[in-house]
């Protein structure tokens, strides 16, 4: 990947699709394999993109990097948010005036679901996850790239008709943006070749 996507020639487009074989891992000068995701993270950090924020069926909004998610994190901070009540130091059950650690939940995402020392947000359905990637979008103070990691399940991952209509009208708002706002969106599609021998 020699070009930058906020290149010249490129100015004008807000929507970048990327397709083929791309379960396919790289090979990075460094001699480092990293899969597409990576490369594209690295690649997008290197063309001055300050939030790259991901977006997966499974794994809703995740982050490669630090930066990204820091700044997700204060974007996502609202003055209405209720603080997080804190766990009961009480024990249930028969003895529940003595007093011990609160329970600790466990996780039942397997390890190879955690994405970059859980640099994820869980707990969010799609329309969640879509609101905060609209408000990335919108937002022309920090310059943001979007990765769809599944174009193909993308708009079908939303149940409700009204919901993917809302989707897809803001797509095409996303072309109307002015051009002080550098924000992208890349598609990732895996097709698969298949040759008949």
């Amino acid at each position: 990947m020699k070009s930058c996507f906020s290149e010249q020639k490129n100015i004008r487009n807000r929507f970048f699709f990327v397709f083929g074989n791309t379960n396919d891992c790289f090979c990075g000068n460094n001699l480092i394999t990293m899969d597409l995701k990576y490369s594209l993270n690295k690649h997008l950090k290197d063309c001055g993109y300050k939030r790259i924020v991901f977006y997966g069926k499974d794994e809703k909004i995740h982050f490669y990097d630090d930066e990204s998610f820091n700044l997700m994190r204060k974007t996502q901070e609202k003055p209405e948010a209720k603080p997080a009540k804190k766990p009961s130091m009480l024990l249930k059950g028969p003895l529940k005036s003595r007093m011990g650690p609160p329970a600790v939940e466990s996780s039942d995402k397997p390890a190879d679901a955690k994405i970059a020392n859980d640099l994820h947000f869980g707990g969010m359905t799609e329309v969640d996850a879509f609101n905060w990637i609209d408000k990335c979008m919108h937002d022309k103070n920090i310059k943001t790239a979007v990765v769809i990691t599944n174009a193909d399940d993308f708009i079908t991952s939303f149940s409700d008709d009204k919901v993917k209509m809302q989707v897809l009208n803001s797509f095409n708002e996303y072309y109307g943006l002015r051009h002080e706002n550098l924000n992208i969106m890349l598609l990732i599609s895996y097709i698969y070749i298949y040759i008949d021998r």
